[in-house]
Order: C-alpha cells, then structure tokens, then sequence
C-alpha cells in the first residue's frame, strides 16, 4: 500500500527506510514550502502550534499523492503533541473528506506493529527493519552534525549543503547496512576534503528547544545555515534517534526509564526539577550543558505559544545572569518574518562576539548575502 508521513527535517530517511522494510511503497513527503504554510494555516485550528499545521499540510500534500496509509506524530504528557494524532485524523476524515483506513499516530510499539503487519512483515522482521532503519537515520544525522559544525569554516559558501545534498542520494540508493557503511565511509571523506579555513576560531552555538522548530530548517527558517554563513559553529541539542533512544526505548521500562531522565535532569538542575511537556526541561538542561562545554551562547528555537517552551523562555534569564552564558529566543510560526529574523541573528552574533575579543562578528552579514 502507498505509504505516508509528516515531513520534519531530514528524518523522512530513516522512516522511508523502515516503512519500505516492512512492504510499503513509501510516498517521500514533499519539503515543505509556502503551498504548505497556506494549506496548514487553512485547516487548522486558529490557536494550533506551528508543527501542528506543517505536519497536517505535509499529510495533505501526500494524500493528494495518492496516499493510502498514514503513519503520523504522536506523543504523550503535558503538550499539544500528544493530541496532534487524533486532531489531525479529525480534519483529514471529518472535515476534509478523505478516505483513509489505516491512520497510525505513532505512539509507541503497538501502532509500529500495526503498520508492520499491513505490510505483511512478521514481528521479527518487523524489528529488523527497524533496526536498519534506525543505522541509515543515525548515519544522517552523523552528517547532519558535520554540516553545522563546519559550514562557518568552508572557503566557499554553500559547499556543505552540496555535499551533504550528495550524501544523502548515496544513503538513500543503499540497500543494506553493510552498503551503509561503505558509504559513511565515502561521505567522510567527501565532507573532509572540503576546503576549510584551518586557522579561523567560529563562536560556538547551541541550539535548544521544541523538537520539530529545532530539526526542521524550514520550520526554523534555516537558522542554522544562517549562524554558519555567520561564522558561527552550531551544535544541535537535540536528533530523532536521541529522542526516540531517550523517550521509547529507554523509557519503555522503569529501570531504564529512571536511568534515562537521571541525567537529564541532573542538567537541568536546580532550575527546573520536574517535567513540563515538550521538550521544555531539555530545553533548560541544554543551557547548562552548553555552559560546562565553554559554548559562547544559547538560542532557544520555539513555536508561538508552545507552553512548555514558554516556562522554559520564563527560566533562561536568571540561568543566563547565574552562568554568565548569553541566550537568544526566537518563537517562530506563519507570521515570522525573515528580515526581522536575521536582523536578531546578526545582533547576537555581534554581542557574542564583543563579549568575546571586543569586536564585531567578523562575517559578511546575511543581508548583503542575500543581495548577491
């Protein structure tokens, strides 16, 4: 059956790996774009958050495809997440008329199965796939991390988003693990003999907050392409396969479980002691961790009115005075603007680097980028 799920970011490859295993043919959803930011803001509900109307319009834009089969985002606790399921299977159904039998918000092990068995994979190929599945996303975000790191260093703008674009073709053309590893082997050496400047010392940056803003670059207006042409080293907080090795496979026991949050929130101690939904207390852990990393500043990315990164924005200040550590916060949606947004980001940018050698950012400034 034709296959389908929410765009976010680059993990479109590990799940069109583990769907295609289990006998689907997979609809690749397409990246997101202006078409979707209309359809999202059109069949959503007013006050929905901003990952909430992208994955909907993603859904939409694959069931126009052909789309028989939805596997979408899920969650559970405090947060709007773990209703996007049944929200979204209301509109799609009720409101918008499409016939869709099998619709599968992704909450854990049982609607996995599900999807494997209508495929007609068996529960032991069912974690087979999954396993591989789960080595090709690693593999992507291994680049994924690359590419941030090292694109404030390149001689010529754009390189890494060349070759990372080259890279992911390969991982997507292999077949097997075994495949894989010959071409992380081959995309290693490809982002390596990318020519970099060796004697330049980057700001570092650490991204934080809501997943989805986080990982999409669409979703966060490409903020971390933008910190690079800036100058700056970026590291992401927060990857799929983190997550998912954090709040399902760890989380699924209570041993394992209590081992797993431990130490999230020792990071987040003293501030924040108890969960608050989303990923909020990631959010305040991730400026602590930064800190001890001798990082030059936070920027915590979050969707308009998502509460747990509200009481995480609530909290940033005093850790900010507390560590001496600069913070930025960028809530974004439909409304964002992007010369507002750059204009944010090049101030920041400049602030980090004052603090640091009493200079301004030594970079072309992304408004004389964009002119060119």
């Amino acid at each position: 059956m034709k296959a389908a799920f929410p765009r976010m970011g680059d993990t479109w490859v590990g799940f069109t790996k583990v769907i295609e295993g289990f006998g689907h043919e997979v609809l690749i959803p397409k990246a997101l774009s202006k078409k979707t930011i209309q359809l999202g803001v059109k069949h959503s509900p007013e006050y929905a958050c901003w990952p909430l109307k992208l994955s909907l319009a993603s859904l939409i834009e694959s069931l126009d495809m052909g789309a028989e089969v939805i596997g979408t985002l899920g969650g559970s606790g405090p947060c709007r997440a773990g209703w996007y399921g049944e929200i979204q299977k209301k509109i799609l159904i009720e409101e918008l008329g499409y016939k869709i039998e099998h619709f599968y918000p992704m909450y854990g092990v049982k609607e996995l199965k599900k999807l494997a068995e209508l495929g007609g994979s068996s529960t032991m190929k069912m974690w087979k796939v999954v396993y591989a599945g789960w080595q090709f996303q690693k593999a992507t975000e291994h680049f994924e991390k690359i590419s941030i790191r090292d694109r404030c260093r390149e001689e010529h703008v754009g390189e890494h988003t060349k070759v990372y674009n080259e890279i992911i073709d390969m991982i997507m053309k292999a077949e097997t693990t075994g495949q894989l590893s010959k071409v992380v082997a081959q995309g290693d050496h490809m982002m390596a003999d990318i020519p970099k400047r060796h004697d330049f010392k980057p700001l570092k940056v650490g991204t934080v907050g809501e997943i989805f803003v986080v990982i999409d670059p669409f979703a966060n207006l490409e903020i971390e392409k933008k910190l690079g042409d800036l100058g700056m080293e970026v590291d992401r907080s927060i990857y799929l396969t983190d997550w998912i090795w954090r709040e399902v496979v760890m989380s699924y026991y209570a041993p394992t479980r209590y081992l797993a949050k431990r130490k999230l929130h020792e990071d987040a101690h003293p501030y924040l002691n108890e969960p608050v939904g989303g990923d909020g207390i990631e959010s305040i852990a991730g400026m602590n961790v930064y800190k001890r990393m001798g990082y030059d500043g936070v920027i915590e990315i979050s969707p308009f009115t998502c509460i747990p990164e509200i009481v995480a924005k609530s909290i940033l200040p005093t850790m900010s005075r507390d560590l001496d550590m600069p913070y930025q916060t960028f809530n974004v949606d439909e409304h964002t603007g992007e010369a507002g947004f750059i204009t944010r980001l090049e101030a920041f940018g400049d602030l980090l680097s004052q603090r640091r050698d009493g200079t301004p950012l030594p970079s072309k400034h992304l408004t004389a980028l964009e002119v060119d």
